[in-house]
């Protein structure tokens, strides 16, 4: 309305002076500064006019765009920056309801070209995972493997060694782990918020073989260290003269064998004992199926008695001889 009015002024002056051709040429020039501050007044207003546009933007969760909806002016050229919380990225920036590509997804910043009517922003955001790579090895095995862990979260892995073989050692990207279970042991990657790795190496195991040999023979081969699963063989020899008495393998009798085969699966003892030989001649009286136990021991039994009668009557006889003069 301001300005409609300054324009009816302008124009009165113009009829006034067109009806009154004779005015001096002092009223001309207050017409000309008259017109003047009506231009500038007119573009005031009209600038302010223009300030009136806005930037709405559309909040979500897990993030923040700064500043909020705000007010600008025509060609102006405002920046908003978006940031995510911590754990989260950006996944998606919409201005003016077109798709924007997400260059820093940890944060960014956008800026609207020359502003020339109302616009809009929004983004949202997405919950962070991260990779932990896991590298296997020869003889064991890490499980899960290679796997996906949201924010915040953690994960255990298991380390197992194959049979006859242990855990050597561990290793993560934060370095080495003390191996405190070689037979089998479980790492936890705890408030996971960053990728990781690890992996792990195994060994074979060894045992030791312990052999005793008695008097009057040997055992080959001797004492040694040996892999898990490796196949073992042991002679057990007399000396001359001497035969296998028993064989023990840790502990437990195999009997008289001359040769022991086996595979490693442990520490293991084999101990062997040796005897000489028998000589004699003199009969064995042996029960047969003809000849009932019974029978046997009664004969001894008679002989016995018969032995024991003849030494009392010759005990009695060399009593009764007269002395010799």
């Amino acid at each position: 309305m301001f300005f409609e009015t300054k324009l009816i002024v302008l124009f009165s002056f113009f009829s006034i002076k067109h009806e009154r051709k004779a005015v001096k040429m002092k009223k001309l020039q207050i017409l000309i500064i008259v017109f003047l501050i009506s231009l500038s007044i007119c573009a005031l207003e009209i600038k302010q006019v223009k300030a009136c546009e806005y930037i709405t933007v559309t909040q979500t969760a897990n993030g923040q765009i700064s500043p909020g909806t705000t007010a600008v002016e025509w060609g102006d050229t405002p920046i908003f920056n978006i940031t995510p919380n911590a754990g989260y990225h950006i996944a998606s920036i919409t201005a003016n309801g077109a798709w924007v590509a997400v260059a820093s997804p940890l944060g960014q910043y956008y800026q609207f070209s020359p502003i020339t009517g109302d616009g809009s922003l929004t983004a949202t955001f997405a919950l962070n995972t991260y990779t932990i790579t896991v590298t296997q090895t020869p003889n064991g095995q890490i499980s899960p493997g290679t796997t996906s862990v949201d924010y915040g979260l953690w994960q255990d892995f298991n380390i197992i060694p194959n049979n006859g073989y242990y855990i050597a050692s561990i290793t993560t990207d934060a370095g080495p782990v003390a191996v405190t279970y070689p037979s089998g042991q479980t790492f936890a990657f705890l408030i996971v918020t960053a990728d990781h790795t690890i992996t792990a190496t195994f060994a074979v195991e060894t045992y030791a073989m312990t052999v005793f040999a008695g008097a009057h023979g040997t055992v080959t081969p001797g004492n040694q260290t040996v892999n898990s699963g490796a196949a073992l063989s042991f002679a057990i020899t007399p000396d001359i003269g001497y035969h296998v008495a028993n064989v023990d393998v840790n502990g437990t009798s195999v009997g008289k064998v001359t040769s022991y085969n086996f595979t490693a699966t442990g520490p293991t003892s084999i101990a062997a004992a040796f005897m000489i030989n028998s000589t004699s001649t003199d009969p064995v009286i042996k029960p047969t199926s003809q000849t009932p136990l019974n029978i046997v021991l009664i004969s001894i039994i008679a002989i016995a008695i018969i032995i024991a009668i003849s030494a009392i009557v010759a005990i009695k006889r060399s009593k009764r001889k007269p002395a010799m003069p």
